[in-house]
């Protein structure tokens, strides 16, 4: 067997495979002569390998130049890259601005991508991420690529990466572990079998599953919400999670040849905690033994970090004068005037706590007792119906407890603080199920029987409350709605609550009988979301209640221009990931309105004056939101500290049942003077405003290289390389009606297509596609219409059946063709020839390129490489060579290879333009000893050639 190389074409089983990998006696290969371009891995020792090369055009058939060109095209669109050209944007349904294309531009100018993408909320950087995943696959530069991310956030990633880039990835957990195993061949893990996948942190963090994750060579990680994993700072009650969440970074970032790191906030305010993030990177900015010290000048390469006001002195720099972003215009809805039952409902809660917290004053359990009161506090805030069902849930608990023999241990063993403390991170638990099992914490026999009494009085009364006696509700449908409906007929209402979405859906569904009422929540499956979205998106008056299902990751600015929170969320980066759905990039209206609604005198008060306003105030200054939230129990255990004093800008007397101090909530000792709570509180903010002002110091706020000619140059060669939106249009259009499919225009960017050839029938395409187009700013807007571009499954298999058909048969041949043009003065013959390389790194890739040359048939003469481009685009001529002439000439090409030299000549020019390109970018990363990771990043070499047309060209 001769030897066996990355690069080279081989014949393995009557197949022609080029070889993509060989790692021991394992090759992998993609198969070049078949419909389906399939990727497979071969054991050697078993296999009949030998060397192949692709057979030259045939003499004896002469194709037709409309034919060559889809050939040629089809070529193009299926290369793999390794020059800056910018794939993803037609293998992508992602309309990008400008801006968003500098991160691929920062991550394509690396051998080795170590990037931190920290753009600010609401500027698209899941897409940001995705256009890079999907410029690596186009380059077959990635292959196996994990992303990590919060438990909450798989599924978006999930359904992002299909609906905008068609990459399927599979989703691994406790529950789809067992699925997947299914499908798994005996002896292999799913982490090796499965190529693409999604986990959670808090999964991939547990030993049994980070061994099996460190056990295999990633090209990609992608770690999402980075800065839950960064080292922490200080001792906290979170710090051994968290230590176990940063032990899974460092140890996978040794990993990953390719590591993005992606969040909005990536700097808590401690130094050594972002530079953790830097260090992985390894990028050679930090100093391991020191996390206090940034070398931002061989940092600033590595990270992509922008606010708003960066955005718009990017493009303001570049010429531009327009803002790319909505005005906001937020405000609150304060509810004031509470009827006397909602009254007594807070001072019976209110009094339930006080008592509650006395009788666990000794108890080690007063900590999750803290948390109970808390949450039917924060359920009363909501609707009553989730009130009714949290009292009715914790009564029915209790009533158990009293007719159980276990133990508070044996029946609390679930309820653990770590269900409170990570609530919304744990793998297996939503926040819907964390919250349930807190209504079913109970605290003791004597404490269930007190409970349960008061209880059954808080429910009563509850029950007493009807959607015309709530005076929340009664604000929004009767002044909150009918103002935002002054604005636009569709808007979207946040609820925290799923028991609360069903009491507006219900109810709003009564009142506003003229509209649609919609509600998405957690358990929706992915297409029942999508068909919700259709109906909002193609409603005239709309109104969507939803959960914070979609509060992360979902772009929703062509849906709607207004967010009512139905209740405040205690944390303000919860509340800005709420309004970036809409109030982002490519929002079409001027103005987003928001309205939060707000129960006057009560902790929703608190939240408001201690940590939303400061946030604001800190935003406003600094330009980014303050990330010094990562969870409900940092906030609270902030706003014990600094205590609420009595004396608020709304003055209550203390006995006034709807206020309910942090103290008396939580039983501490009011010991303190008002002017001591108050410098504690002035304390506390001028501690948060230093550490923003950290945060502006150490950060990259604006920083890039990367200028706007930058990106339009790329783009142009892109253009040049793939073809223009027109082009690529034109192409799967004629492609279609070559295999004789139906193409029908039905409007001005749309088409129905009916699929008359079975070979191009897909499971997930089916005979007829009733309405598709091929712009994107058009799909965009209308959900309801399939994109059909370079990424969809149908054009994939379309560009391999037009390379098999044009080598095979002698009615659609197009690897040979003539063409009469003005361009010449003698017959000439243009070859087109893809030419693989291989980067002799660790693990050897491939880079493809089809070169172009021309020259005279019979004196020999090379052309200038200017007037082949003119030969080659220009409009053929009528007029007519016969058969035999044209096949003269062909052999006389292929018997005289005199262009050979002038071929390969050419080849070792780009190869050395390459090298000297690769060379430039090792130069510029300044490292004092190169990585392993870099060695034989400079080492190119020629792997296989294959000519893929001939075009024989007459003069006029």
């Amino acid at each position: 067997m001769a030897q066996l190389r990355t690069g080279h074409i081989v014949t393995i089983r009557n197949r022609l495979w080029r070889i993509d990998s060989i790692y021991k006696n394992e090759l992998s290969a993609t198969s070049i002569d078949s419909v389906t371009n399939f990727q497979k891995r071969f054991y050697i020792p078993l296999e009949n390998i030998q060397p192949a090369s692709m057979d030259i055009p045939q003499f004896d058939k002469i194709g037709e130049l409309s034919k060559q060109r889809l050939l040629i095209n089809a070529y193009r669109i299926s290369l793999i890259h390794g020059t800056s050209l910018l794939m993803s944007l037609q293998l992508s349904r992602v309309i990008p601005a400008n801006f968003q294309l500098v991160p691929v531009v920062m991550a394509l100018n690396s051998s080795r991508i170590r990037l931190l993408i920290a753009d600010d909320v609401g500027l698209g950087k899941t897409i940001e991420a995705g256009l890079i995943i999907n410029e690596l696959i186009a380059r077959h530069m990635a292959q196996k690529i994990l992303i990590i991310t919060p438990a909450n956030l798989r599924e978006q990633w999930q359904e992002t990466l299909l609906n905008f880039f068609n990459i399927e990835f599979r989703i691994i957990s406790s529950l789809h572990r067992r699925y997947l195993e299914k499908e798994l061949p005996i002896g292999l893990s799913p982490w090796d079998y499965f190529q693409k996948l999604i986990t959670s942190v808090d999964y991939a963090k547990r030993r049994a599953n980070k061994n099996e994750i460190l056990n295999y060579e990633w090209d990609l990680v992608i770690v999402d919400e980075a800065h839950l994993c960064a080292r922490p700072h200080t001792e906290a009650s979170s710090r051994a999670i968290t230590m176990q969440r940063w032990g899974l970074l460092h140890e996978i970032a040794q990993k990953a040849k390719h590591l993005i790191l992606v969040t909005a906030t990536p700097h808590n305010g401690y130094t050594d905690s972002f530079a953790s993030l830097l260090d992985v990177l390894d990028v050679n900015a930090t100093n391991r033994d020191n996390l206090t010290f940034i070398d931002k000048s061989k940092a600033r390469n590595h990270v992509c970090q922008r606010r708003r006001a960066d955005v718009k002195q990017w493009l303001k720099d570049q010429g531009g004068d327009f803002n790319p972003f909505p005005e906001r215009d937020a405000k609150e809805v304060r509810i004031t005037n509470l009827s006397k039952p909602e009254v007594d409902i807070y001072k019976n809660i209110r009094d339930y706590g006080r008592e509650l917290m006395e009788l666990m004053a000794a108890s080690s359990a007063q900590y999750v007792a803290q948390f109970t009161i808390l949450h039917l506090i924060k359920r009363a805030l909501s609707s009553p119906k989730a009130l009714r069902v949290s009292l009715q849930n914790r009564m029915d608990r209790l009533r158990e407890r009293i007719n159980s023999k276990v133990t508070d241990e044996e029946i609390n063993r679930d309820d653990a603080l770590s269900i409170i403390a990570e609530s919304d991170n744990l793998e297996n638990i939503t926040t819907e199920e964390a919250q349930r099992r807190i209504e079913k914490t109970t605290f003791g026999e004597s404490v269930t029987q007190y409970e349960i009494k008061i209880l059954n009085d808080i429910l009563e009364k509850a029950k007493k409350i009807k959607p015309k006696g709530d005076s929340k509700y009664t604000e929004l449908v009767q002044r909150t709605i009918p103002e935002l409906s002054g604005y636009s007929k569709k808007l979207m209402i946040f609820t925290r609550y799923k028991d609360t979405l069903d009491y507006l859906q219900k109810n709003l569904a009564k009142d506003f009988s003229d509209r649609q009422i919609l509600s998405i929540y957690g358990d929706l499956k992915s297409e029942q979301r999508k068909e919700i979205f259709k109906k909002f998106q193609t409603a005239k008056q709309a109104i969507l209640v939803a959960t914070d299902c979609i509060s992360e990751g979902m772009n929703l600015q062509y849906l709607c221009s207004q967010v009512v929170h139905y209740e405040l969320p205690w944390n303000p980066n919860r509340l800005e990931q709420r309004n970036g759905r809409v109030d982002r990039f490519g929002q079409p209206e001027g103005t987003v309105h928001i309205r939060t609604m707000i129960v006057e005198g009560t902790l929703d008060d608190d939240i408001l004056e201690r940590i939303i306003e400061r946030a604001d105030r800190i935003r406003a200054e600094f330009g980014f939101s303050p990330p010094f939230f990562n969870d409900e129990t940092d906030i609270i255990n902030r706003l014990i500290k600094a205590g609420k004093t009595p004396r608020t800008r709304r003055p209550k007397k203390r006995d006034d049942p709807s206020q309910l101090t942090f103290h008396d909530l939580l039983e501490q000792k009011i010991s303190a003077t008002d002017s001591d709570k108050e410098a504690n509180a002035d304390m506390d903010e001028q501690r948060m405003m230093k550490q923003s002002e950290q945060i502006r110091n150490d950060s990259f706020y604006g920083h890039t290289d990367i200028r706007l000619p930058d990106i339009e140059r790329k783009l142009r060669q892109t253009e040049d390389t793939i073809g223009s939106k027109e082009e690529v249009e034109g192409f799967i259009v004629s492609s279609l009606k070559l295999f004789q499919c139906d193409v029908r225009q039905t409007g001005e960017y749309t088409y129905t297509i009916v699929l008359n050839d079975k070979r191009l029938i897909l499971r997930d395409v089916g005979e007829r596609i009733e309405s598709c187009t091929f712009d994107k700013n058009y799909a965009a807007r209308n959900p309801g219409t399939e994109l059909i571009d370079l990424s969809h499954a149908l054009v994939t298999r379309l560009v391999q059946i037009l390379k098999q058909q044009m080598y095979l048969d002698e009615n659609q041949y197009g690897r040979t063709a003539h063409k009469i043009s003005a361009a010449i003065e003698k017959p000439i013959a243009m070859l087109k020839v893809l030419v693989r390389y291989v980067v002799e790194t660790e693990k050897p890739s491939v880079v493809e390129e089809i070169l172009t040359i021309g020259f005279h048939i019979y004196d020999e003469k090379i052309l200038p490489s200017e007037e082949v481009k003119k030969f080659d685009s220009s409009n053929p001529l009528p007029g007519k060579r016969s058969p035999s002439e044209i096949r003269e000439d062909l052999q006389e090409v292929f018997a005289n290879k005199y262009w050979e030299k002038e071929l390969f000549d050419r080849i070792g020019k780009n190869k050395q333009s390459m090298v000297e390109e690769r060379k430039h970018l090792v130069g510029t990363l300044d490292y004092e000893e190169l990585p392993s990771w870099l060695e034989g990043v400079t080492n190119i070499s020629y792997a296989s050639h294959d000519i893929i047309t001939v075009t024989i060209g007459y003069p006029a």
